[in-house]
């Protein structure tokens, strides 16, 4: 059994991967299950997450995760 640490890394090395294949639903998937833990890797997983969102056409989607992070203005200029 993994612990929770090794869950989270595991989703998000497998969501990279799927990432780095252009598989962003499958990527997404993953980061999803993870991204709100307090892993290592949570804060890499909410920007691919985001990116992965825009490069799939869910740009709404994208922003508001931009938003959330760094401020909507912020976000509008790096969109």
């Amino acid at each position: 059994m993994l612990t929770q640490d090794q869950q989270n890394d595991y989703h998000f090395m497998i969501g990279l991967a799927y990432y780095k294949t252009n598989d962003f639903d499958q990527a997404n998937n993953h980061f999803a299950q993870m991204m709100d833990s307090n892993s290592r890797y949570a804060t890499s997983a909410r920007y691919y997450y985001a990116h992965s969102m825009y490069m799939s056409g869910n740009y709404e989607t994208a922003l508001a995760m931009v938003a959330k992070k760094v401020g909507r203005g912020a976000a509008l200029l790096i969109w």
